[in-house]
């Protein structure tokens, strides 16, 4: 977590700096150069976790950039001393692939903010706070779960603190109480009926994992022809019982850290198919969160 932090620390601000601050000898070669820059800033905005230094910072670059745009802008060919012609050559030939790069990277990103025709409408499942899409959207590169069949939809959401971080930046990272969305209240997104409440299992410190119980304790609700799973709840937190009918914004339990998670947060998708009882092996469905197809990076302020 460390070198992400720093990856997503530093390496905008020094983009930034650079294109601000090097003198171009002229305006083809600034053109490039904040186009390969940009385009590589772009494609860490759509695909890398802000929520690990703040939210507030991701929103920053946009303005930033332009910031760099402009004092770049005035600095070219103020340069006492022009640079070979090789150097010129050399950095038309590494900018204009990493420009193709990055722009792929990037149209592959933006592919999976459309919602699919046949996503159902959920409401938020949580209500207290504020939260960032930490997976989501349908591409592999915004939403770790896409591969997945049943989870190809699926939804991981973190809170945020006043800071905009998932957590205290410089507390403790094994303690739960650390990380903003840790024992916030988990209500029905939709009527329908429990199909499972799985409860029980212990909190794990984040970093530790069980692989034999992936979705931890957890909710399952049949809803629209589907099931709706939610889980990593809080060990003894789950307030509802199987067969029980249930209506959107009935309580259901919290948020926890158990079974297969690095962190507390809720995982929540829809699938459709499969064995009747069982998880995880149905077809996954795309849905909406109060009208919204949450990719990365969204907030959710109920």
């Amino acid at each position: 977590m460390l070198t992400i932090f720093l990856i997503i620390l530093v390496v905008p601000l020094f983009l930034l700096t650079t294109l601000a601050l090097t003198r171009q000898t002229s305006l083809f070669q600034f053109i490039l150069l904040a186009l390969t820059f940009g385009l590589a800033l772009l494609f860490m905005w759509v695909s890398m976790p802000w929520d690990v230094v703040s939210i507030y910072y991701r929103w920053l670059i946009p303005w930033l950039y332009l910031a760099a745009l402009v004092i770049g802008y005035r600095r070219i060919g103020t340069a006492r001393q022009p640079p070979p012609k090789w150097a010129k050559a050399l950095g038309v030939l590494v900018n204009v692939p990493m420009s193709i790069l990055f722009a792929a990277l990037c149209w592959a990103c933006f592919t999976g903010y459309p919602a699919p025709a046949n996503a159902i409408k959920l409401a938020s499942p949580l209500q207290d706070g504020r939260f960032v899409i930490s997976h989501g959207g349908a591409s592999p590169l915004i939403n770790g779960h896409f591969r997945v069949a049943p989870q190809t939809y699926a939804l991981d959401i973190l809170g945020v603190n006043a800071w905009g971080a998932r957590s205290h930046i410089f507390g403790d990272a094994t303690k739960l109480e650390n990380y903003a969305i840790f024992g916030t209240p988990i209500i029905a997104p939709c009527s329908g009926t429990v199909l499972i409440a799985a409860d029980g299992l212990p909190d794990l410190k984040p970093g530790q994992t069980d692989r034999d119980n992936l979705a931890g304790n957890h909710v399952v609700l049949a809803c629209f022809d589907s099931e709706i799973v939610l889980a990593h709840m809080l060990s003894g937190s789950v307030f509802v019982e199987e067969s029980q009918p249930v209506n959107t914004g009935d309580y259901l339990g919290r948020v926890g850290n158990s079974g297969n998670t690095s962190e507390p947060h809720l995982h929540m998708h829809a699938e459709r198919g499969g064995e009747d009882g069982e998880i995880l092996n149905g077809e996954g469905v795309p849905i909406l969160i109060d009208g919204r197809f949450l990719v990365r990076g969204d907030l959710i302020s109920p």
